[in-house]
């Protein structure tokens, strides 16, 4: 809550550049969250949406719409190095992938020609100088 009332929207660029921001956690009321709300925080490592919440979720604390057709944002200070992507994504959002410090692999779940269609915004300059890959990596025995 703030003030006492309930939040149900985060405004265009609310957060844009905030350093001092290292994980969210997104209520169940949420129902907006601007373009560019978490653009640019550099320390934010993980995102996570409450269960109960219809209009986004997060999968691996990446921020996704809940059909997981927009990937919203790609927190840049997330570790590891790879991220895997559903055949469901349909659109990267504006700077969704900006200042990636440590992402260099894309495994995507569909095809090469699926992945054609995906619609990247602008300003995803980490996501695009990442190697994208169709073929998942091989689980080690015991995963």
């Amino acid at each position: 809550t703030a003030d006492g009332k309930r939040v149900t929207a985060i405004a265009a660029s609310a957060f844009y550049g905030c350093t001092s921001i290292s994980a969210v956690q997104i209520p169940a009321t949420v129902q907006k969250i601007g373009d560019l709300a978490f653009a640019g925080c550099q320390n934010l490592t993980y995102i996570s949406v409450s269960e109960g919440n219809q209009f986004y979720c997060d999968e691996s604390g990446v921020l996704y719409s809940a059909d997981k057709n927009t990937l919203i944002q790609y927190p840049p200070a997330r570790g590891g190095e790879s991220v895997t992507i559903g055949v469901q994504l349909k659109r990267v959002s504006a700077m969704a992938f900006y200042g990636c410090r440590y992402l260099r692999v894309v495994y995507f779940e569909g095809t090469a020609a699926e992945w054609e269609r995906v619609i990247i915004a602008s300003g995803n300059y980490s996501l695009i100088s990442a190697a994208i890959s169709t073929k998942q990596p091989e689980k080690k025995s015991g995963e």
